[in-house]
């Protein structure tokens, strides 16, 4: 529990806002907040985390708190032990800072396409298994689709 508020603390103070909807009291507001703190997943904190913390050491340590308890950090010495603490130079750190701006390039790079008619479904399909016999030197590939 005490890492949990540590951890809600840091992400109000580097986001400037609270995780779930409350009152002048800090208590929880409405049943949807109630809701949200009893459905709390990691994937949740993820879209939560990344959505209003830009600090990149910062997301990554909220992403090891803010999770439910069987996953998260254990201990405040393994917390005060997140490359957030320290240098931003040191070795965790940079891996951290790379990781983050790789996701950023792919990001920038990610076109989402919400409808498509089935003919140009079609045809993106058979332009990606082309492509991809190119790429591969395979003779059959197989492109997973989300319909």
């Amino acid at each position: 529990t005490d890492i949990w508020s540590f951890g809600a603390v840091l992400y109000s103070l580097c986001s400037g806002g609270s995780l779930f909807h409350m009152g002048f009291h800090g208590d929880l507001r409405g049943a949807a907040a109630f809701a949200d703190l009893q459905g709390w997943t990691a994937q949740r904190a993820e879209s939560i985390i990344h959505s209003n913390v830009d600090d990149p050491l910062a997301q990554d340590l909220l992403m090891q708190i803010l999770v439910p308890e069987g996953e998260r950090l254990q201990t405040m010495d393994a917390v005060l032990r997140h490359p957030f603490f320290g240098p931003s130079s040191g070795l965790e750190a940079q891996r951290i800072l790379e990781r983050h701006e790789e996701q950023q390039l792919i990001l920038e790079e990610t076109v989402i396409i919400s409808k498509l008619t089935t003919d140009s479904q079609r045809r993106l399909e058979f332009s990606t298994e082309k492509q991809c016999k190119i790429v591969f030197d395979e003779e059959k590939v197989v492109v997973p689709t989300c319909l």
